[in-house]
């Protein structure tokens, strides 16, 4: 399939076209390598399969807090043929 604006894989060290939507207490991040709590995250990005490729998570241990929420907004989709899917 082609690349459209809503692929992203992060290796940019970016989030692309897609936002943290700003009315959340907490954020999306793009990182490579370890996270900063210990014992989290993954040892490897998605895309490149090693510990130089970028990911994004949320940091659900210190400063999270019971009911903080993360979103992450995406360019509005269009559809046009009726017919979609969307894989996240």
């Amino acid at each position: 399939l082609a690349s459209t604006i809503y692929d992203c894989d992060f290796e940019c060290n970016c989030t692309c076209q897609w936002t943290n939507d700003v009315s959340t207490n907490f954020n999306w991040t793009v990182q490579r390598g370890s996270t900063s709590s210990s014992n989290t995250g993954p040892d490897n990005d998605h895309t490149t399969g090693t510990r130089f490729g970028y990911y994004i998570y949320i940091e659900a241990s210190f400063p999270a807090k019971f009911n903080d929420t993360a979103r992450l907004v995406s360019p509005d989709l269009t559809v046009e043929d009726g017919e979609s899917c969307f894989r996240f």
